[in-house]
């Protein structure tokens, strides 16, 4: 005799909407979320923010003291420095970018507004960092 229960699959629920897998897709997409936001919005923080104070510093100060020796091999080690800093920078912002835009969903549209904040923010960092190398790069053979 067959049992009325036996062609009833089970389920397991892991919340009150959602199964395992579905729960384990959402903590997937927090943690892109969470890290696409360190990604793009750390360079800008820590790394853009400081540099721009740097140069202005050091822009007013060229006119004042003349670099030889010592002084101009840190410059060019700050030169290799930047460069390195540039490419890194330009390396986590397209992963940011990334990871953000994988995370869009329409069931949690405050994470979306902000992952849209955010990716814009990147993109103009990214704009921002081309043109100024693309003037350098042009003004650098004129």
């Amino acid at each position: 005799m067959k049992s009325p229960f036996s062609s009833i699959k089970a389920v397991v629920v892991h919340s009150v909407f959602t199964t395992v897998e579905e729960n384990l897709e959402i903590t997937q997409q927090k943690k892109r979320f969470r890290y696409g936001l360190l990604l793009a919005w750390v360079p800008l923080i820590f790394f853009i923010v400081p540099t721009a104070i740097g140069v202005i510093r050091a822009i007013a100060q060229v006119s004042n003291e003349k670099a030889t020796g010592l002084g101009a091999i840190a410059g060019g080690a700050s030169e290799v420095a930047a460069t390195f800093g540039l490419v890194v920078i330009v390396a986590s912002e397209v992963v940011g970018i990334v990871m953000l835009v994988r995370t869009f969903a329409r069931n949690h549209p405050i994470r979306t507004v902000v992952a849209i904040v955010s990716v814009v923010c990147s993109g103009l960092l990214l704009l921002v960092l081309g043109l100024l190398l693309w003037f350098a790069i042009v003004h650098h053979w004129q």
